[in-house]
C-alpha cells in the first residue's frame, strides 16, 4: 500500500479556470434541481400557477446568468474541490464534525479540516 497526499481547495483558493469549471458545474446543479414550487411564498394570492412560474422563470434567468449566486451557493456550503475545479463528494455529520469524502470509490475520513 502507498499513502498520497490530495490537495484539497475551497472555492477562493482555485485558479481562475478551475473557478469557471466549478462555477458552470454548480450553476447546472442548480437550475436542474429548481422547480416552481420552490418558489411558494404561503400567500394565496401569490402561490398561483401563473406567479409561482413566473418566479421560476426570474430566477432561473437570473441563474443561468450571473455567477454572483452561484458564487453565493459554493460558498455557504463550504464545498472543497480538487485543484481542476471537481467539487469533491463529501458529507459532514454536523453531531459529531466528522468529514468523510469520497475519492475513487473509496471513502476517507478527512483530517484537519
Amino acid at each position: 500500500m502507498k499513502q498520497v497526499t490530495i490537495n484539497l481547495y475551497t472555492f477562493s483558493e482555485l485558479k481562475e479556470d478551475a473557478k469557471q469549471r466549478a462555477i458552470e458545474e454548480h450553476r447546472e446543479f442548480e437550475l436542474s434541481t429548481m422547480q416552481p414550487s420552490h418558489f411558494k411564498s404561503g400567500d394565496p394570492e401569490y402561490d398561483t400557477e401563473a406567479e409561482l412560474r413566473k418566479a421560476y422563470a426570474e430566477e432561473y434567468n437570473y441563474f443561468s446568468e450571473n455567477d454572483e449566486p452561484i458564487i453565493e451557493a459554493i460558498e455557504a456550503n463550504d464545498y472543497l474541490f480538487l485543484a481542476d475545479g471537481d467539487i469533491l463528494q463529501s458529507v459532514t455529520y454536523t453531531e459529531t464534525g466528522i468529514t468523510e469524502a469520497t475519492i475513487g470509490g473509496e471513502t476517507y475520513v478527512l483530517s484537519n479540516y
